[in-house]
């Protein structure tokens, strides 16, 4: 096993909060980076290409941007895109550098390093009591992210962590059924902790709207 990385901590502080950890930790790290791009590497020119031909931000991450708020910022690189995109219309001014929707959103790109960085964590020290413990008792975990892990576990561990993972989804699976059945008109029965099952299980299913 290696030695523990700040990973594996944040991944053990993760845990505490409510819903996926590992959404939580992607949507930290993405607005990280985000911020960063912003306030100071927006003048960084491999960066700036980079946009260019990625068209900026996927519709997503844009809405992030547009939330952490950095006027000056977007205007430099949107101003880059804007002419970029005039240039690949005009007939006569084609530049190689002309904007392409095939290119990847550099804010997914932060998401999916993020997203195998922490997942890795996991895996590597699923032994560990602790970190082990907090995974199988975490009925938040996301069922795309909880397919990925066990991607990256042996058989033997596969098994359990599928074992937890089923008796959870029994859980929400049980909490969703009263919804349907107190949602009968002649039921007078009160809501219990089954009330807002219906957003655990989009959550957990889908997983969170990543930053």
């Amino acid at each position: 096993m290696r030695g523990k990385h700040i990973a594996y901590y944040n991944v053990l502080e993760a845990f505490e909060a409510a819903g996926c950890p590992i959404c939580s930790l992607v949507e930290q790290a993405v607005r990280k980076r985000a911020e960063w791009l912003m306030y100071e590497g927006v003048n960084d020119p491999g960066m700036r290409q980079k946009l260019i031909r990625s068209r900026g931000f996927c519709a997503q991450h844009g809405e992030l941007m547009i939330e952490i708020g950095h006027p000056l910022g977007l205007a430099l690189i949107y101003g880059d895109i804007v002419d970029s995109v005039s240039s690949s219309l005009t007939p006569a001014r084609r530049p190689r550098t002309a904007g392409s929707s095939s290119a990847t959103c550099p804010a997914c790109e932060w998401a999916k390093e993020s997203e195998s960085q922490y997942l890795s964590a996991i895996a590597d020290h699923f032994a560990d009591e602790k970190l082990r413990a907090r995974v199988l008792e975490c009925r938040a975990f996301c069922l795309p992210h909880l397919e990925k892990l066990l991607e990256l576990l042996p058989a033997p561990e596969q098994e359990v962590l599928k074992q937890a993972a089923l008796a959870h989804l029994s859980e929400l699976g049980f909490e969703l059924s009263e919804i349907v059945r107190k949602s009968e008109y002649r039921c007078v029965e009160p809501w219990g902790p089954e009330g807002n099952a219906w957003k655990r299980a989009v959550r957990k299913i889908s997983g969170r709207r990543r930053e």
